[in-house]
């Protein structure tokens, strides 16, 4: 029976029920500071603090006596990414005017449409230039499943290895003009609308999504595995391992696995 390692994995997320949270900024083309929001992407994220390291769970404690080893580490972080200038209408309009000679004529209905499937032709065509597949996913699929398939038949480098496209609810803007033209009311509403899930592989995070819809204000996720950062930490640590999915089923040196789980948020 080979060697089995338990992991009492925490998923750190968008619980309301946290106790940390961190707001990081970075700029955006359209952003005329370097470090406020106005304009700049925000990434946030919520370290909920329910349970700690080293809590053992049920399994675990009931199979003990097979299991040659132990580590912990977080299971999933999800950041949310913000284009704040997008998520308020003036801020919405000041964007756009950039992008229109300072006129927001066109800020139609029609026109957003026309914007979100230009990002969709976008990302197709540079998929095709740089020989990543893009694949249109239908409803009910796993698209972590088709990711892992894929890696297992595929030798991958650090960057861009496939992109997923599939529908999911969103925020969206909803432009409501009057008889005279005007813009009369300029809301968010939910929809269902492609969301574009760019897998990578990170020399020190391994297998990372970042999944954005191609709607404006463009919400999106950055999601990260601990399991995939150990994998990848005890890789450079040249620590020999076998793993299926997020379970280390065979390590060559299990003390040696623990300082590569050091992971600090």
């Amino acid at each position: 029976m080979p060697d089995r390692y338990c992991c009492s994995g925490q998923r750190v997320g968008l619980s309301e029920r946290t106790r940390s949270r961190k707001v990081l900024y970075a700029p955006s083309g359209t952003s005329p500071g370097r470090s406020g929001p106005f304009g700049a992407v925000r990434l946030a994220w919520r370290a909920a603090a329910a349970y700690g390291l080293g809590v053992a769970d049920d399994f675990s404690g009931r199979y003990g006596d097979l299991l040659t080893g132990s580590y912990d580490c977080v299971d999933r972080i999800v950041l949310n990414a913000y284009f704040s200038l997008g998520h308020n209408p003036g801020g919405f309009r000041v964007w756009w005017r950039r992008w229109h000679d300072g006129s927001d004529e066109r800020l139609d209905n029609t026109h957003l449409m026309r914007f979100a499937g230009r990002f969709a032709r976008r990302v197709k065509a540079w998929g095709e230039s740089a020989g990543v597949p893009v694949i249109y996913c239908k409803s009910g699929e796993r698209k972590h499943l088709i990711a892992e398939e894929y890696l297992a038949t595929h030798a991958v480098g650090t960057g861009v290895f496939m992109i997923l496209a599939a529908k999911a609810p969103a925020s969206v803007w909803e432009v409501t003009r009057t008889g005279g033209g005007a813009i009369a009311n300029l809301a968010k509403k939910r929809a269902f609308v492609n969301h574009y899930s760019f897998h990578i592989m990170d020399p020190q995070w391994g297998h990372v999504t970042v999944k954005m819809s191609g709607h404006p204000p463009f919400p999106a996720q950055v999601i990260l595995n601990g399991h995939e950062y150990v994998a990848a930490a005890a890789r450079a640590a040249g620590i020999g391992f076998v793993k299926e999915g997020n379970c280390f089923t065979g390590i060559a040196d299990p003390q040696g696995l623990a300082p590569c789980r050091s992971l600090r948020l």
